[in-house]
C-alpha cells in the first residue's frame, strides 16, 4: 500500500497545481478519518480514493475531451457535458487514470473517484465520504467545516443529502449547468 501511495503522490506532484495537491490531501486526511467511524469501510481504501479524486482536475478541457474520446469513456450524457461543462470529465478521466496507471481494480475506489462531484444512485459509504469530504474541503469557515466533520461522523446518509442539496443550490444561484447525474441522484434518493 505505501508503494502505491508513494507512486501517487509523484504523479500528483507532477500533474496538479500545488493549490490542488494541497486539496486533495486535506480531503485524504479528511476521508480517512470520517472512515475510521464507520465499521463496515477499509480507511486505507477511502484514503487511496480520496487522494486520487482530482488527479485529472488539472487537465484542460480540451485534453479531457481528447482522453475520453480516445478511450472511449462511458459517460451518462457524454455529449452534453463536453457542450455545457467539460470539466465535469475530470472524475471520469481520473477514476480510468487510477484503474490504468495505478491498477487500482476495486469498484468502490473507481467509482468514489468517478463520482465525487455529481453522486449517483445507491452510493457506497466509501463514495459518500469522499463525495462529503471534497465538499467540506472547499470550505473556509471553521465552524462550517467542524459542523460538517461531526455530522459526517455521526450521520453520513444525513450529511449526503445537505451536501448535494448544498450543491445544486450552488448551481441553481451561480447559474451553472446542472447536468442530468445530480438530477438523478437526488431522485433517486428522495425516492429511497
Amino acid at each position: 500500500m505505501n508503494i502505491i501511495k508513494q507512486k501517487i503522490l509523484v504523479y500528483l506532484i507532477k500533474n496538479l497545481t500545488h493549490q490542488r495537491l494541497q486539496h486533495s490531501v486535506q480531503v485524504a486526511i479528511l476521508a480517512e478519518d470520517i472512515a475510521y467511524n464507520y465499521e463496515k469501510i477499509d480507511p486505507n481504501k477511502v484514503y487511496l480514493a480520496a487522494i486520487l479524486h482530482d488527479c485529472a482536475k488539472c487537465m484542460s478541457n480540451t485534453d479531457l475531451i481528447s482522453f475520453v474520446n480516445r478511450y472511449n469513456l462511458q459517460i451518462f450524457d457524454k455529449d452534453i457535458i463536453i457542450k455545457h461543462c467539460p470539466n465535469l470529465l475530470h472524475s471520469f478521466v481520473g477514476s480510468s487514470i487510477a484503474k490504468v496507471k495505478f491498477q487500482i481494480q476495486d469498484e468502490d475506489i473507481l467509482n468514489a473517484i468517478q463520482f465525487h462531484s455529481q453522486g449517483r444512485k445507491d452510493m457506497s459509504t466509501c463514495e459518500k465520504i469522499i463525495f462529503i469530504s471534497d465538499f467540506i474541503a472547499h470550505k473556509k469557515n471553521k465552524l462550517e467545516i467542524l459542523k460538517l466533520i461531526n455530522s459526517a461522523k455521526d450521520n453520513l446518509n444525513l450529511t449526503f443529502m445537505n451536501v448535494l442539496i448544498s450543491k445544486i443550490k450552488y448551481n441553481l444561484r451561480r447559474h451553472f449547468y446542472l447536468s442530468n447525474q445530480i438530477i438523478d441522484t437526488w431522485n433517486w434518493y428522495i425516492q429511497n
